[in-house]
């Protein structure tokens, strides 16, 4: 898929990637569609550049990797999309998030996962179990951000964990905080219909009420939490997570701030409980690795998180189908 400029892109045949030095050429088997690709598609990004194949959850299989990588054809990777400088250092602590000049693969770096194949770095490379390839390989991106949320949190065994807004990553950041052993999850959203999807995964503690009235469930289910992770993030989540959130309580917040919003803290509040409110952005690629091993122990089946598959020549229909049932859809796949 070719994105020559915002809401204008075709599927047509372009080259065959070339390999530069140090990069492997991959073989697209699924291709995940996340909210970034969205804004990037309808031009609302403030970092995408154009032209541009965009995309960047994905599964494939190696075709050709450098001599001495570790790598060789057949081999199922992901890829961990953000390329840092590599010199910063941010960079050599690992946190690429944190690079002043990181860019990210199918954003701003050419090259995205929406094609039949890919070159990237080796060291973007992030090898997959068979089971966890062939059953949910393009989903381990966005439960990375997930991972990434709960260590941003300091997500502990036996804590009570609030979960507001169930999209991708909330669910992502649901099951990553049970598999790490929080001994209670309460989820929030406010699409009635991700309650199926919420027991579907064992969570039976669902909301779809808001301001006091959610306060107010959350008392009532759990008297109070250990940690609230905000993937809504606005005046009114941030006091409801102040007023639920324990003595010396956590809140990470997830939601991706729109341009220059600002957001109102409940000091007094905050103040009194001496609670921590942290930001958790992207992931790094330790998040990955974890998350495939979490994945390969078997600790949870995000599967069911994919609701529908097209192929990559239905591109405009799958994104249709994500704009018109937002209620319905939580990831869309694409095939080329």
């Amino acid at each position: 898929m070719m994105l020559d400029r915002p809401e204008e892109y075709r599927v047509v045949d372009v080259p065959m990637p070339e390999p530069r030095e140090g990069q492997a050429l991959i073989k697209i088997a699924r291709a995940g569609i996340c909210a970034s690709d969205l804004a990037t598609i309808h031009g609302v990004s403030p970092i995408a550049t154009y032209p541009l194949i965009p995309g960047h959850e994905c599964a494939g299989e190696i075709v050709s990797a450098p001599e001495g990588s570790g790598y060789r054809p057949g081999d199922r990777v992901t890829i961990f999309p953000s390329v840092g400088c590599g010199e910063c250092p941010a960079c050599r602590d690992g946190r690429t998030n944190h690079c002043p000049t990181f860019k990210v693969q199918g954003i701003n770096l050419p090259g995205g996962c929406f094609a039949e194949y890919l070159a990237a770095n080796v060291e973007q490379l992030v090898r997959l179990p068979d089971h966890v390839y062939e059953r949910c390989g393009p989903l381990v991106e966005p439960l990375a951000v997930g991972m990434h949320v709960n260590r941003r949190g300091g997500t502990s065994k036996g804590e009570t964990v609030l979960v507001i807004g169930t999209g991708v990553i909330g669910l992502a950041s649901a099951l990553v905080a049970r598999a790490q052993g929080a001994a209670k999850v309460l989820l929030v959203d406010r699409f009635e219909s991700r309650r199926e999807v919420a027991a579907g995964f064992g969570f039976a503690d669902f909301s779809t009420a808001s301001g006091e009235a959610l306060a107010a469930w959350v008392e009532s289910c759990a008297g109070s939490v250990d940690l609230v992770l905000d993937n809504v993030t606005n005046d009114q989540t941030v006091a409801v997570a102040a007023r639920v959130l324990r003595p010396g309580g956590r809140c990470v917040l997830v939601g991706m701030p729109h341009g220059e919003c600002s957001l109102s803290l409940p000091h007094p509040v905050i103040y009194r409980k001496e609670l921590s409110f942290v930001v958790s952005r992207n992931y790094v690629k330790d998040d990955f690795v974890a998350t495939v091993a979490l994945l390969d122990a078997e600790a949870f089946d995000p599967a069911p998180m994919i609701t529908a598959t097209y192929p990559l020549a239905s591109m405009a229909e799958a994104l249709k189908a994500l704009h018109d049932n937002p209620a319905k859809h939580i990831k869309v796949l694409v095939e080329p």
